[in-house]
Formats: C-alpha cells, structure tokens, sequence
C-alpha cells in the first residue's frame, strides 16, 4: 500500500473516499497553505567588562558603568545616551552584536583582568550608583570574592529602574553602599522594578539606607540563591547592614522574598522591624541560616524591634536555622508573623524583650497560626512577657520539640496558644520523655515552671505508650482541658 505524505492519493481504490453528489471529494478540494507569524528574535549581547575603572573614561576599555549605560541605550552605535558620546573602537570591540539588544542581554567580566583566583575591586566614582532600566544579567565569577565593587561610602551600588523588568545580579560582592537621607531605600540596592530582582551567589556588606531596606529595597518581588547577607565570604565574620529608620535590615520586599542556601547575619533596623528579612506579603526560607548557627557569637545575630531574624505576614521555612537574633522591642525575637509554617528547622538562642503580662515569642511570635513540623524550638528568651519558645494564637506541633526556653520575668518558658493547641506526635523516639514541650528553666518561678505549656484548649492526636498519658497530663497547667485525647500504641 503506498501512502502520500500530504494527501494519502496513493490509497488502494475501495479506501478512496466516496464522492457524494452535489460535493468535491477531499481530494479535489483546494488547498490553502497557512503561514504562522514567528515571535519576534534577537540576538541577545553579551558586553565583556575589561576594565576596573569605577567610572566612564573614554578609552579603549569598557567599564562596568559604560556597558550598562550600552545596555540600557539598547544599542551600542551611535551615541549612548548615559555616556553622551560614541564608543571609541575598544570599548566596541568588546560587544558581541552591535544590532539591536535583546530583552535580557549579559555584561559578564575578561578573566585576564578579574582573575578567578585573586581579588579585584571596581571602586565606583562621581559619587553615583551605576543604573540599570532594562532587563539585563550581570554575571562575575564563581568566587564571588573574587570581584569587589565598591560604592566607597559614597552611594549606591545599583538602582534598577521601574521599566527594567526582570534583572538579576550573580557572582559579585557588592559593599559599601551608602543612601543616608531620612528617605532613601536600599543601601547597596535599589529596585524599583516590579519585576524580578535575583541575586545569587552574592555577598552584600557594610551598607547602610536613611530608611527600608539596609543592602535590598525591592519594590517587586526579591530571590537570593546561595548569597550571604551582612557576613563576609568566610562565613562567620559579621559585616552588617543596616536600615537606619525603617524596616529591613538586610533586605525589604514591597512584595515577596524566596531565600534559598543564603545567609543573612549580622543585619540591623534600628528603629523598624525585621532586622535580617522584610516581607510585606511573604517569606519562603529554604536551606537558610537566619542569624548565628551556633547562637554562640552575637554579632551574627539580626536586630531589630520586632521580628529580629525575620518579619513577614505568611512565613515558611523549610530546613533553615534562625538562631542568635534580637527583638529590642517586645515581640518576635525570631520570628515574627501573622502565619508561620516551620517545616524541618531549628529555631534557637533568640531574645525578646517582651512587656509584662504581654505576648513575646522569644522564638516565634504569630498573631494568627504557627504549624512546627519535624522542627526544634528550644533555648529561646524572653526577658518579660508571655511564651518564651512560642507564641501564637492556634499552635499545631507535629513531632516538634519545644524545650529549654527561659521566660526569665515573665510566663509560659515554652509555649503559649491564646486560642487552641493541636498535638499531633506521630512518633515517640524513646530517648524523649513526655511532654513534647517541656523544661522551661530552673531558675523560674514555681508558676512559670508548672506552666511549660498553656491553652485554653488541647487537642492531642499521640502515637505513645498508654503509660505515658499521665506523665503528659500532669505537665499542662490544672485548668487546661484535653478536648481531644486519642492514644495508639507505640510500634
């Protein structure tokens, strides 16, 4: 049987189609060849930063500013309108097209002058940011300590335009960055974009904003990939930034913040909330150090008056340690949130100052739903106040531990649910002894010590030995009532 690629005319006769009256087979049928308008392409540039001159001589060297001053004309012949003049021909020479730019091209840096394996420093001039109002890619080494551009105290390192959309920035340490008027944004950073602003691989240090946002102010949404925020390449030597009179010391999003395999320590808002991370709508913290690790060396630690580590509405962590931060003013020494879902991660070693008789959440503070899954909640201080572990309206515990925390003036070391407790323990390792939440600190008073935990209302789902259910019973406060209460036997 042979087969036509367009039309099967070669069918065997009784397969032809029947022709019926009054109508032309298909295979008379007229053809009509449809043409499909392509997406418009360019080729994207890729502009090659061979020189560490801070600012825009005109040489045969094209510095950090004169590619992005090219990227931002969308073209490099003819005047560049950011430099007012031509390229000269080795500045040229060092694009890939001179056709029109694509929507995200690349400035990336000659290894012969920014080696992999030394130090180089691009020290900014004319006490100005270097700005950038399209998409673009700015792209340094692997070792991000290996390229250095230095705002020397005199401004910014970058501001993004609001019709830059999507801009990401990798491979570079930025520091430095100074932006003092009362309200100025973004130490290091300024985004004004409302698209994507993603830093990966980067550090940020030593820079300072008059109001939100110490190294980031994003007015869209923010991602930092395997970054270090207000610490130095080696990880452990604390070199803040600080938002002077607003919020966010280390980084303000007007919209949402994804942290992945980042650190951010050692960041301060003096006088506003959320001294590591500032969210306005969102925070998803994944594989993260938020703070001290080892809880152990204060100035890795973020402060600010609430929420020290993080400040955000919605909050999900997910196998990150937030330890070693400060609230100065009353709530959220690690945390602060409306709803917090803390998902195999460590909180520990945070203060909250606390007020008598108030909620504190030396640890976690949220005003609606904290869900603790697989997480350890356990060395946290509030000075005064009420729940030095956890504070939260309806708290749910799912084979988490909340342990030595230290209400030291106040009540409730471990935890403290306003309207209900939900414990839901799906395993009982048998070095753990009842309860889930348990020794406050022996220095307390009798009362604090009784109270570990409090609720109006308990509801426990245990996977435990029927032995055990005493033990837990006898460690809630007289007055709490199980509304719940299922034991299965422990496998």
């Amino acid at each position: 049987m042979g087969w036509s690629f367009f039309g099967n005319e070669d069918r065997s006769e009784e397969q032809k189609p029947v022709v019926r009256k009054g109508r032309k087979s298909r295979k008379n049928r007229g053809r009509r060849p449809l043409f499909e308008e392509l997406e418009q392409r360019r080729v994207l540039a890729v502009l090659t930063v061979n020189s560490t001159d801070g600012g825009a001589a005109n040489d045969n060297f094209l510095s950090l500013r004169e590619a992005i001053a090219v990227v931002n004309n969308g073209s490099a012949t003819g005047t560049i309108a950011d430099l007012g003049r031509i390229l000269s021909p080795g500045e040229a020479a060092q694009v890939s097209t001179t056709t029109a730019f694509g929507t995200n091209d690349t400035v990336s840096f000659a290894a012969a002058q920014f080696p992999s394996a030394t130090q180089t420093t691009i020290s900014l001039t004319g006490g100005t940011a270097v700005g950038i109002t399209r998409p673009v890619t700015v792209s340094g080494n692997t070792d991000p300590n290996t390229i250095v551009i230095d705002a020397v105290s005199a401004s910014r390192v970058f501001t993004i335009d609001a019709t830059a959309g999507n801009v990401t920035l990798s491979g570079l340490t930025m520091t430095n960055g100074k932006a003092l008027a009362a309200t100025d944004d973004g130490g290091a950073i300024l985004s004004s974009t409302l698209g994507m602003l993603t830093v990966r691989n980067s550090i940020i240090t030593a820079s300072t904003a008059g109001r939100h946002g110490g190294a980031i102010f994003t007015e869209g949404d923010l991602t930092l990939i395997d970054d270090k925020i207000g610490v130095n390449a080696d990880g452990t030597t604390a070199n803040g930034n600080t938002a002077n009179a607003g919020d966010g010391g280390g980084v303000f999003s007007s919209e949402n913040v994804t942290v992945q395999n980042s650190t951010i320590s050692g960041n301060k808002a003096t006088t506003g909330n959320g001294g590591g991370i500032f969210a306005t709508i969102s925070a998803n913290v994944q594989n993260s150090i938020i703070g001290d690790r080892g809880g152990t060396t204060p100035a890795l630690g973020n402060t600010a008056k609430y929420g020290g580590g993080i400040y955000a509405p919605n909050l999900t962590t997910q196998f990150t340690t937030i330890a070693g931060n400060s609230a100065t003013d009353k709530t959220g020494g690690g945390v602060q949130a409306v709803t917090a879902m803390i998902l195999n991660s460590t909180v520990s070693d945070n203060t909250a100052t606390g007020a008598a008789g108030m909620p504190s959440g030396g640890g976690i503070y949220a005003q609606s739903t904290v869900i603790l899954r697989n997480s350890t909640v356990f060395e946290n201080k509030s000075t005064t106040g009420i729940g030095a572990g956890v504070w939260g309206s309806i708290v749910t515990l799912q084979n988490a531990t909340v342990t030595e925390n230290d209400a030291t003036a106040g009540e409730y070391g471990g935890l403290f649910a306003a309207v209900k407790m939900n414990i839901q323990i799906l395993s009982w390792p048998s070095t753990l002894r009842a309860p889930v939440v348990s020794r406050t600190s022996t220095t307390l008073a009798p009362r604090t010590v009784k109270c570990g935990l409090a609720s109006s209302e308990i509801s426990a789902t245990l996977r435990i030995r029927s032995s055990q259910v005493s033990s837990l019973k006898s460690k809630v406060p007289p007055r709490t009532r199980f509304r719940t209460l299922s034991v299965m036997a422990a496998r």
